[in-house]
């Protein structure tokens, strides 16, 4: 029988909170455990928009025109 589907490093699941990533892999790890397919969910990438985000803007910053990183602001910062 040959096996389909798309390796977990090629599947990216986005959510607006920390919390909502964390339940998103705790529900697929546990869909696996229940449906008996052995699944590594440390493969998965698992993340919030901001992070997402961010991880482009660490990687491309020089291409984006910054000359360093540029930092996030929190929640101090904004006011």
């Amino acid at each position: 029988m040959k096996e389909e589907g798309v390796n977990p490093k090629n599947i990216l699941l986005v959510t607006f909170t920390d919390a909502g990533a964390k339940e998103m892999k705790e529900r697929i790890e546990a869909y696996s455990k229940e449906f008996d397919v052995p699944y590594d969910v440390s493969n998965l990438n698992v993340t919030t928009f901001n992070a997402f985000a961010y991880g482009i803007i660490k990687k491309e910053y020089l291409k984006l025109g910054f000359t360093q990183v540029p930092t996030v602001i929190d929640n101090v910062e904004k006011s």
